[in-house]
């Protein structure tokens, strides 16, 4: 039997999808209601300068998401038509509508699709899935190694996660993000690595770590938290129109909060 990580999702047939094409134009409009996407740690060096990233309980336990808004619904990345504002956009969407399943009890990993994806709706510039006599089209063979390297990542992402909780690094934490001229917004239901607990791990753990690059992928993740000031700016600059950019602070800046005169 294999199962979905999607509930509307189901495995791709040659039979049953052969009229199947993608619309490469079809934007990141499904994602407009996304406050979070699954992150993999190879994603994280690309992730830190963007996003926070923190730990979210998941089917399988902790597992790292780039967050994207400050309230359940709201993805500060993405405009009204579907385009993405960010430098870098999650490999989880990038991937969409396609993913990897794995069938259980076998180990085989196959291909899945959303079949109602936008993305299928056709259209002048779409591409088929199949070719005529049923066999993967170009376009499908790189995408399965795409969707390939996505679920590999996924699975190293859960051995780390694993090892996280083993090591019981892991705390629960309550945020409250100051949204300029807007008050706070608290957040909630996340997790983060704990300084004090991993500085109290004996020496030989903190090898590990090191040695098989965990220890790299937890300081990349604290230094994301900065990236919650660059949240709060995009909701000022939607709603009140200052900066993009969490100001910094200067000795302009601090002459100009005091109002005292620049010589």
């Amino acid at each position: 039997m294999s199962e979905s990580i999607f509930i509307d999702g189901e495995l791709l047939r040659s039979d049953k999808h052969a009229a199947l094409r993608f619309r490469p134009d079809a934007g990141y409009a499904p994602f407009a209601r996304e406050m979070t996407a699954p992150l993999t740690l190879a994603e994280f060096s690309a992730s830190v300068g963007v996003f926070p990233i923190l730990f979210a309980h998941g089917p399988e336990g902790p597992a790292p998401v780039a967050l994207m808004g400050l309230s359940r619904g709201e993805n500060l990345f993405v405009t009204e038509d579907g385009s993405w504002t960010a430098r870098y956009i999650p490999g989880h969407f990038r991937q969409l509508p396609f993913f990897n399943t794995e069938v259980r009890d076998t180990g085989k990993v196959v291909l899945s699709i959303l079949p109602e994806h936008d993305a299928f709706s056709g259209g002048a510039d779409s591409v088929p899935l199949f070719e005529s006599d049923g066999a993967p089209s170009a376009f499908l063979a790189n995408v399965m190694v795409f969707t390939r390297q996505q679920y590999d990542h996924a699975r190293t992402t859960r051995v780390f996660c694993n090892l996280l909780v083993e090591l019981e690094l892991l705390t629960l934490v309550t945020s409250r993000v100051k949204v300029p001229g807007q008050g706070a917004r608290r957040l909630r239901g996340f997790a983060m690595v704990d300084r004090k607990k991993l500085k109290a791990l004996p020496d030989s753990r903190l090898a590990e770590l090191e040695r098989n690059g965990a220890l790299e992928a937890i300081h990349l993740h604290w230094a994301s938290i900065r990236n919650l000031e660059g949240l709060a700016a995009r909701i000022a600059q939607e709603r009140g129109g200052v900066p993009i950019a969490p100001p910094l602070t200067s000795v302009s800046s601090i002459a100009h909060q005091l109002s005292a005169p620049l010589h």
